[in-house]
């Protein structure tokens, strides 16, 4: 656990200091504004995750929804895996001006065709749009929406490093105020059809960026050392789950020996 305020999800500590959420179960039951749909949260054996024990996963339609914002800013974090197999659109994640989702601000858009996230703030007055480019597996997405200023993001990218796109820089936020947001597939699954979306490690900030997760730190030390690969063996001989991120090469898949060989490498290179 964390120190601060936070939701949790998927068995995973989320910082939330406007979305508090609180919940260590693998269940969705403390999201303030409920879950519609098929929105099922499981084991590995059922649903792939990034970090500790249970992820999110969407089947052809739901979404998560939280509705305990009243928010200028919103810095929101979470990883999700993109390989649908399928043409066309579909969205990831949107922040509404209200409780009901009639009034959308901005969202995220995962787009098959072009492998690519589109951050789009048009719905907000003066808002823009802009895209960064997608990867198999597990992607990491980080964005920070402010009203009045700045649309950023960052994808497969810490908020250490300068926000994509870049070199064009930050595009207009538009303006608004953020009461609520869903994560899932909150506008449905469009064209993609008999596939999944999954999510883990959901969490918003108001004011200071949220990071990445350490890669391969299977058993949650903030360090990745030889005792992250005897976690990682201990799932694949279903002794034990890595308690941190044992998915090292974020393929989105089962734990395996590639995991151990990329802890490995890791531990080389430092």
């Amino acid at each position: 656990m964390r120190n601060i305020q936070g939701v949790i999800f998927g068995g995973v500590f989320l910082i939330a200091t406007c979305f508090i959420v609180d919940a260590q179960a693998c269940s969705t039951a403390s999201w303030d504004g409920g879950s519609s749909g098929a929105v099922l949260v499981g084991s590995p054996s059922s649903t792939p995750r990034y970090s500790q024990l249970c992820g999110l996963s969407v089947n052809g339609t739901g979404h998560v929804q939280d509705n305990s914002a009243s928010d200028s800013r919103i810095i929101v974090r979470f990883y999700v895996q993109v390989s649908l197999g399928d043409t066309g659109a579909v969205d990831l994640f949107e922040a509404y001006g209200d409780e009901a989702g009639v009034s959308p601000i901005f969202k995220v858009t995962y787009d098959a065709d072009a492998d690519n996230f589109i951050f789009d703030a048009t719905d907000a007055p003066g808002g823009s749009s802009f895209t960064i480019a997608a990867k198999s597996g597990w992607n990491l997405v980080e964005l920070d929406w402010d009203s009045g200023g700045d649309f950023v993001a960052w994808v497969n990218e810490d908020t250490t490093a300068e926000p994509q796109p870049t070199p064009a820089g930050p595009v207009d936020a538009g303006t608004g105020t953020v009461e609520s947001i869903r994560l899932g597939a909150p506008n449905g699954f469009g064209d993609f059809s008999g596939s999944n979306l999954y999510y883990d490690a959901y969490e918003s900030h108001r004011t200071t960026p949220v990071g990445a997760l350490l890669i391969g730190d299977a058993d949650d030390s903030q360090i990745v050392d030889i005792f992250d690969a005897v976690e990682q063996l201990d799932e694949i001989h279903s002794i034990d789950l890595g308690v941190g991120q044992p998915d090292c090469d974020e393929s989105g898949g089962v734990i395996d020996i590639f995991d151990v060989v990329c802890v490995l490498d890791i531990i080389h290179s430092n």
